[in-house]
């Protein structure tokens, strides 16, 4: 049995720190200079930050356990006071993320990129890749590609850099074009959105098609994993499959799992997390869940300190099997928002894990209807019509248990289904599935 080898991503890692060695003593010096250095640059460019920090002292920290006297901010202090924050001047801003929340009137998130945190970002990439594709392989890449920069872009170019031959496949109009592309391109790794994948997994195993398979490897982004979907891209593909955790607030690229797929291994050299209690803010002792916060290190125009994600997870104890330095972040949960009442809290990723798990589902949408005569749970479900009927009834069987709620009547259970040519992802490669 070959022997799992340290995260690729320790090159990249030895690279920012050079000339020093790579040790934890190391990485832990280089992020303390990094954060002071990044201190010093927004009190002195970002009105924002100049008032958040004025009643902490402006001697440098000492030690990265003073990280935790910083005060968090939110993505509501991201919505409203982007301009304030901005520590470069316009001229020198390469890209603009704006992010509005799906079903809200909320102002939108709004993030500026120079040339050099870009930079940063697809090198970060570079050397994620080379964890599941080798030089003269092919990547196909479902995610974004519409603009300069963009993910999909990113991470085609980051690709040309291993080298390997990058193409992205965008947007996603049906299924059976995709399964197309990847058999004409002769794949050997896909990128995308864990939904798009497996209903592309599931519509390939229906149709008889990517036998022999040349994909070697998946890397899935964007969105909660859940463990159902793994095994069976795994199992049905014999191919490996690593998760990535990220979001556009840290650049797109956040952490990354190695051949062990025991936990992420963090971008550390450029972003310092922590797990913090959602409520004092309080750092946690690996093994405690608590809310995903994160300060950037190097970026320019507009940097983050202690950015509440409001993702929760753990550290994970111990080093990583594979022999790495590097830290491990648990499973992440709460990307998608919970579906919460009067008579039940309910989150996607316990949905995804019972209905995604059943043979036959491509995928789900869910809206949790208010109405006069109570609550409704409303499901939608993409999957061949000869198994429709049988599979309405396996999914409300799965789904009625989580809604118990002894205080109070659970809400009711409205399945429709749909043929999977149906499907209809969304702008960033998702389905829109979640409406609470």
């Amino acid at each position: 049995m070959k022997a799992i080898q340290p995260t690729r991503l320790e090159n990249w890692l030895k690279a920012r720190l050079a000339p020093q060695p790579l040790s934890v003593a190391n990485l832990q010096a280089f992020q303390l200079a990094r954060l002071n250095h990044t201190l010093a640059h927004v009190r002195k460019n970002s009105p924002f930050y100049r008032e958040r920090l004025k009643a902490l002292p402006h001697r440098p920290l000492t030690d990265l356990s003073q990280t935790a006297d910083l005060p968090l901010i939110s993505a509501d202090d991201l919505r409203q006071h982007h301009l304030e924050m901005l520590c470069v001047s316009h001229s020198r801003v390469t890209r603009v993320v704006t992010m509005q929340t799906s079903g809200t009137t909320a102002a939108p998130k709004r993030l500026y990129f120079s040339e050099a945190d870009l930079e940063r970002n697809i090198d970060f990439f570079h050397h994620g890749l080379t964890c599941m594709l080798a030089p003269g392989q092919t990547l196909l890449i479902l995610l974004p590609s519409t603009s300069p920069d963009s993910a999909g872009d990113q991470l085609k170019r980051a690709a040309a850099r291993i080298p390997a031959e990058g193409h992205v496949h965008w947007p996603v109009m049906d299924l059976e074009g995709l399964l197309e592309a990847i058999e004409t391109r002769r794949v050997n790794c896909l990128v995308g959105a864990p939904a798009q994948i497996f209903a592309l997994c599931r519509h390939a195993k229906d149709a008889g098609r990517l036998r022999p398979n040349p994909i070697q490897s998946v890397l899935l982004t964007t969105d909660y994993v859940p463990r159902s979907v793994v095994d069976e891209i795994r199992e049905q593909w014999n191919c490996r499959v690593f998760e990535h955790y990220g979001m556009s607030e840290m650049g797109l690229g956040g952490a990354l799992e190695c051949d062990v797929h025991e936990g992420y291994h963090l971008r550390e050299a450029d972003l310092l997390v922590e797990v913090v209690d959602p409520v004092s803010g309080t750092p946690l002792p690996p093994g405690v869940e608590g809310e995903v916060v994160f300060t950037t290190l190097a970026r320019e125009a507009l940097p983050l300190i202690r950015y509440r994600t409001g993702d929760r997870a753990a550290w994970m104890e111990g080093p990583c099997a594979c022999g790495s330095i590097m830290r491990r972040l648990g499973k992440v949960r709460g990307r998608i928002a919970d579906l919460t009442s009067a008579r039940t809290s309910l989150s996607m990723p316990q949905l995804d894990e019972a209905i995604l798990s059943l043979p036959g589902i491509y995928s789900f949408k869910v809206v949790l209807q208010r109405e006069a005569a109570g609550e409704t749970l409303d499901l939608t479900l993409f999957c061949p019509e000869s198994r429709a009927t049988m599979l309405a009834a396996d999914v409300r069987a799965v789904v009625k248990p989580l809604l118990d709620n002894p205080a109070a009547p659970s809400p009711a259970i409205r399945i429709h289904t749909c043929p999977p040519a149906d499907l209809r992802w969304d702008s960033s490669g998702m389905i829109k599935r979640a409406i609470g």
